[in-house]
Formats: structure tokens, C-alpha cells, sequence
């Protein structure tokens, strides 16, 4: 499957980003990038490049959901956090990628979260595998929210492909949507610039 050699490719580039000359990786990146049919890959290779055209979606407004809060009896509503700017995180306790975002979500929650909701969006299908992980981890203090597999609300901000980022601002607009945590850190850089 020619698709499945693509993702492969791009993953093993970002494996091994920490040991290799960045000009090298951007090229072998860039070069995928014009072979890729899938719409889906293509962006990601985009955003990895600095050369998304599609990450930035104005005046998009944000579907309104109903999640329960996990291991909890809390219910809320996209309009319960819409006091502050918000940051979904659409992940599952599967999702390596996911998991491995949430050291960033921490940093980003601690300087951040006086003025931004971050809501992490679970897709496992069973709420426990949830519970247990955050149980495992309670340095994560954000809001995680059930929706499940194939639940609705990740279904209507179309999280085919995890970890998946989605920001809202006060007025329920969506201003940014990527797979990169990295795309998250730099809006919210220059958005709270003091």
C-alpha cells in the first residue's frame, strides 16, 4: 500500500530528527511531500515544513458538544468553556503521538492556563482505559472529556487522524486546527506576547 510506505517514511523522518542535520530531513520531507496523494498526510507534512495552507480556518464556527468529564459526574458543554480561549486535544490512550504531546500540554497548561481552557478529547472506547491512565499521571490537571470511538464530537470536528488540535477564541470561532502540538505552542506564543 503505497499510502502505508508514505506514513512510514514520515514517521521514521521525525524518529530521527533529534540525531540528524535538519536541512537533510527537511529535503527528504519536502520530496515525500510532492509524492503524497493522501490529503491527510500531505498537510501533516505541511505544518512539519512551515508550509500549511490549510491549518488556519477563520470564522469557522465551533460545533457545540456535551461530554462528560472522565472519572467524573461533571458534564460540559463547549458554551461552559468558552470564557477563555480554547484548546481541544483529540487523543486515546493507544495513540503514542497523543501521549507523548501531553509533556507539552503540561508545559503549555502551567503558563497558559489562566487564560486558556485546554480540554483533551478521549476516543478510547471504554472510559476506564482513561481513568486509569490519568490515575497513572495526575500532573495532568487539565480537563479530559469522554466522547469514545468513533464518538460524535470527534466525528464533527473531523479527528480521523490523532492527536488532533482545534483552537476556539471567545466568540466560539475556530482560529487554528493541526496535528502538530508544536503549531499549538507557537499560536499561543505569539497570542499571549506581554
Amino acid at each position: 500500500n503505497i499510502d502505508l510506505n508514505h506514513y512510514v517514511s514520515y514517521y521514521k523522518i521525525r524518529q530521527l530528527e533529534e540525531d540528524n542535520d535538519k536541512n537533510l530531513l527537511f529535503y527528504l520531507a519536502d520530496s515525500l511531500r510532492n509524492m503524497v496523494q493522501n490529503p491527510i498526510l500531505k498537510e501533516e507534512l505541511a505544518v512539519y515544513l512551515g508550509k500549511s495552507e490549510t491549518r488556519v480556518k477563520p470564522l469557522a464556527k465551533a460545533p457545540n458538544f456535551f461530554l462528560k468529564e472522565v472519572g467524573k459526574n461533571q458534564v460540559y458543554r463547549l458554551n461552559d468553556l468558552n470564557d477563555k480561549l480554547v484548546v481541544l486535544d483529540f487523543w486515546a490512550t493507544w495513540c503514542g503521538p497523543c501521549v507523548k504531546s501531553f509533556k507539552t500540554l503540561k508545559k503549555l497548561n502551567d503558563a497558559y492556563g489562566d487564560s486558556v481552557n485546554f480540554v483533551s478529547i478521549g476516543s478510547d472506547e471504554l472510559e476506564d482505559k482513561a481513568i486509569k491512565f490519568l490515575e497513572k499521571n495526575p500532573d495532568y490537571t487539565w480537563k479530559f472529556l469522554h466522547d469514545g470511538k468513533n464518538g460524535a464530537t470527534g466525528l464533527v470536528y473531523e479527528a480521523y487522524s490523532i492527536p488532533k488540535y482545534v483552537i476556539i477564541d471567545l466568540n466560539g470561532i475556530i482560529v487554528l486546527e493541526t496535528h502538530e502540538i508544536s503549531v499549538v505552542e507557537q499560536y499561543l506564543k505569539e497570542h499571549f506576547r506581554y
